[in-house]
């Protein structure tokens, strides 16, 4: 009897392995913490906390927080992406960039928020992508604030 319910344990198991693995290839939502960006240029003052990157310098840092496309063979874009952000005072502002494998860029939205506080940013767009290509936003971070997590949803 011990033998059938391990059997039963693994057979279930299994099953929803697969079903799970199913579910994320065919899922348009890419989400991602803020300690996925990474500095521009080598900011010294980015450091990365469980509430995501964070800008303990005295000046606003740029970051990097890439997203590769989930299925590379959609050239919709995006339909909807939101930065979550805390904003401790000043301008933080975001650029969601759509890039062709190589680099180039094929679509761009921007967004800014001076309100101080959690906060999201949400892009409606960029409408376009490239087979095969990735998203990147790139974020000018005020001091003592920072990206605590970025979604992208393709169309």
């Amino acid at each position: 009897m011990n033998r059938v319910v391990r059997v039963l344990v693994f057979v279930v198991i299994a099953a929803g392995t697969i079903r799970f693995a199913d579910a994320a290839v065919t899922d348009p939502e890419l989400s991602f913490g803020g300690n996925s960006c990474v500095p521009y240029n080598g900011g010294t003052a980015v450091k990365f906390y469980l509430q995501g990157a964070y800008n303990t310098g005295t000046t606003s840092q740029t970051v990097l927080c890439p997203a590769p496309m989930k299925d590379p063979e959609r050239l919709t874009g995006t339909t909807f992406a939101p930065v979550w952000l805390y904003n401790a005072g000043g301008t933080f502002s975001c650029t969601l960039y759509a890039m062709t494998v190589d680099g180039t860029v094929v679509g761009a939205k921007s967004m800014s928020t001076t309100y101080t506080g959690h906060q999201a940013l949400y892009f409606d767009g960029p409408g376009t992508s490239s087979e095969w290509g990735s998203y990147v936003y790139v974020c000018s971070v005020p001091p003592s604030s920072y990206v605590s997590a970025y979604m992208v949803f393709e169309g």
